[in-house]
């Protein structure tokens, strides 16, 4: 049996990409939408969501195609499955039923803009932080090794789901990170007492 880590266990995974494999178009599944916010009147920054909920801010955003409109304040429904990487593709589909693609964004925010719903502070105690599959993501995938010690830590629920918020991290250079549940695989009872088969 399994469940999805903590944030706040060790060795929970973070990510500085915005947009995951888990977050495209999967065929019978929860349908993701992604929307980007703009009030050009009053916003300084465009925030992007996912489901409704903030995942990055940014300055500029398009399809990459520029024959086609990219429009604010719509939600698209996600299509494909997003390149693991910042700078890498995401896909949406267009009122026509066809998908194009854009830039998959840097977890980013400032004081002046909107802010995630949670975030953790993700210390880096002894190089308690660690960059992995560096050949795979260019470095933009972290673990942290410890458990988190953070007061938000134990408000947020033990199984992450689809359709939940985001879980935010703030590394000590300010700069954030993006919480990347993966499935925990835990021994049942039964499997705890039965014995090991021999030959």
């Amino acid at each position: 049996m399994g469940r999805n880590n903590h944030p706040c266990s060790a060795n929970a995974r973070w990510r500085k990409f915005i947009f995951s494999r888990k977050d495209g178009d999967h065929t019978g599944r929860f349908q993701q939408t992604f929307e980007a916010q703009y009030n050009e009147a009053v916003d300084h920054f465009i925030t992007l969501k996912l489901n409704g909920f903030v995942r990055t801010t940014v300055k500029a955003i398009g399809f990459e195609d520029t024959t086609k409109t990219f429009e604010f304040n719509k939600e698209y429904l996600m299509c494909h499955l997003p390149q693991e990487e910042v700078d890498g593709w995401f896909w949406v589909r267009l009122d026509d039923g066809s998908c194009t693609h854009l830039k998959n964004p840097l977890v980013e925010f400032s004081p002046e803009t909107t802010q995630p719903s949670y975030v953790v502070n993700i210390p880096n105690i002894s190089g308690s932080l660690q960059v992995i599959d560096i050949e795979l993501s260019d470095g933009q995938e972290l673990i942290s090794t410890v458990a988190l010690d953070d007061a938000l830590c134990d408000t947020l629920s033990d199984i992450t789901e689809e359709g939940d918020a985001p879980v935010h991290g703030k590394l000590d250079d300010g700069t954030y990170v993006l919480f990347d549940p993966r499935l925990e695989l835990r021994r049942t009872r039964l499997q705890a007492l039965s014995p090991m088969a021999v030959d």
